[in-house]
């Protein structure tokens, strides 16, 4: 599916949708003080850009840690050929978004032959993620320890597995550092480092 298509599906099934809003309810909700679980949002030119700088196999399997309402998800399924695309996400009222909108995506695209998002409602630092080919953070808010986990975390994933973090990356000797790259944002230009599992 070419980008004009994907926005075009995704600006219909968010329209009524403030993701900003979404999350200070759950936030609130939940007492997540933590500027950790900032709410950012990425543009559909912006995410296209980035996956494919990180020259995703046909068949890989696709993870994006704190998935938010999902956006990132039901993109990776609709413009590359993933086998899998994952989301993990902690915040009830975005992850029960997520979940709305992806029964609203399913009656959009019943009939087309992509890969089917999944949506799992917990902490990306408990889930199994041992299948991943490539996981994309958002990792512009994360606190110390929330990176020093992850770090931890990804040490557990198989060689290969390319890493995609934004604004901060992984300082560990066991990623292979590749590039990084400016992207438009909508909130803004941030830098997307690309690593890799050694």
């Amino acid at each position: 599916m070419d980008i004009a298509h994907a926005k075009i599906i995704i600006d219909n099934l968010y329209s009524d949708i403030d993701g900003y809003g979404v999350s200070n309810i759950g936030r609130n909700t939940n007492g997540y003080r933590s500027k950790s679980f900032t709410y950012g949002e990425i543009t559909p030119e912006a995410f296209q850009a980035i996956i494919t700088d990180a020259e995703p196999g046909k068949g890989s399997v696709f993870y994006d840690m704190g998935s938010g309402t999902g956006k990132a998800v039901l993109l990776a399924t609709m413009l590359f050929p993933f086998s899998k695309c994952i989301g993990i996400e902690l915040v009830d009222s975005l992850y029960n978004t997520s979940v709305s909108i992806l029964k609203r995506y399913r009656a959009e695209l019943a009939e087309k032959d992509i890969a089917e998002p999944i949506f799992i409602h917990g902490n990306f630092l408990e889930v199994d993620i041992s299948d991943a080919d490539l996981i994309f953070a958002h990792s512009t808010c994360f606190e110390e320890h929330i990176m020093m986990g992850l770090e931890e975390k990804l040490k557990l994933v198989k060689p290969g597995t390319k890493i995609l973090t934004v604004t901060k990356n992984l300082e560990s000797p066991e990623f292979r550092y590749i590039k990084q790259r400016e992207y438009n944002m909508n909130w803004g230009k941030s830098t997307v480092h690309f690593q890799e599992r050694a």
